[in-house]
């Protein structure tokens, strides 16, 4: 699976959404990291080639994921709101209250600027 998404960016270098898959891919192979530079790599080109808002989305809302499985709560929910005011999905958006919640539960209470 891994080699057909790359195949397809070579082959169409400037879709995001190819992109997104490929991140949501190694996000479940356990490679955040890796997951993260793709996400990068696809904003990267979105300054170069105006990609769709709702896919700029995706990828945000992808390197969300990246930024809570290496345990960056912070830029995770930062990630998210970017997502849903890019595009307002309630899936993205459930899962920047969750962080949300996490962040609350975990600093016992402290102050978070949502």
């Amino acid at each position: 699976m891994l080699s057909e998404l790359d195949k397809n960016i070579a082959q169409n270098p400037c879709d995001c959404l190819s992109y997104a898959r490929k991140a949501s891919l190694l996000i479940q192979m356990d490679q955040p990291k890796e997951a993260l530079q793709v996400c990068d790599q696809a904003l990267k080109l979105h300054e170069k080639h105006e990609a769709q808002d709702d896919q700029i989305a995706r990828v945000y809302a992808k390197k969300g994921v990246c930024f809570s499985a290496l345990g960056d709560f912070d830029k995770a929910v930062a990630c998210f709101k970017r997502a849903v005011k890019l595009y307002g999905n309630p899936q993205i958006n459930d899962r920047e209250l969750e962080f949300q919640e996490l962040l609350r539960s975990d600093c016992d209470g402290c102050y978070i600027d949502t």
